[in-house]
């Protein structure tokens, strides 16, 4: 067989004319050409830098190989997912130590809101609305659960001191009677005579 060498100082276009060889379709060289005898008998096979990075990968460890352009692709491939998988369990650790963070916030901030309303609750204790506070005034949950549950009132009828009084009045032993409502008297018989009673309803 024979053999053909190209010498030449770095860039008078040896890797051109290999590449151009590789592939006479890029665009790159859509104004090249070359007429070779009996062209049929020839298979042309370039092994340039752009061969090996196709076909040869270097594994993660010195003197690992992957062999063949498909197997590289498909190494690349596997490589590019796992770098993804990787970036996306960051951003899934980031976020859930920031929800974390967050909750923990929520935490501390729903607990200084139950103190504070438990020590406005002291204001009251063992005053004339004490009894109001019977069943959840011995725990901090229990009291903040029951102010949840209440509903909020914008401008509210009643002060602490009126409620007070009230309080201190129904639970006075010297209480005196109200005079009751009067009692209503319906006389049912003379309704019976009426006239009205007496039609006969049909239903349509």
């Amino acid at each position: 067989k024979k053999i053909v060498l190209f010498y030449g100082h770095n860039g008078t276009g040896k890797s051109t004319v290999a590449r151009y060889l590789q592939d006479t379709t890029h665009n790159n060289y859509s104004h090249c050409s070359y007429v070779l005898p009996n062209a049929q008998d020839y298979q042309i096979l370039v092994y340039n830098t752009d061969f090996v990075e196709k076909n040869f990968s270097q594994g993660s460890f010195e003197g690992v190989f992957t062999l063949g352009e498909t197997n590289v692709t498909a190494e690349q491939a596997i490589n590019t997912a796992k770098a993804e998988i990787e970036k996306l369990e960051k951003q899934r650790t980031q976020k859930q130590t920031l929800n974390g963070q967050h909750k923990e916030k929520e935490t501390t901030q729903e607990k200084a809101i139950q103190a504070k309303c438990f020590e406005t609750k002291h204001m009251h204790d063992k005053k004339d609305l004490d009894h109001c506070l019977i069943g959840f005034k011995g725990s901090t949950d229990a009291f903040y659960n029951e102010i949840l549950k209440t509903d909020l009132i914008e401008t509210p009828e009643y002060t602490f001191e009126s409620l007070s009084a009230e309080s201190k009045e129904l639970n006075s032993k010297s209480a005196t009677q109200k005079i009751s409502i009067k009692n209503l008297v319906l006389d049912l018989a003379s309704s019976e005579s009426a006239t009205i009673l007496n039609e006969v309803i049909v239903g349509s």
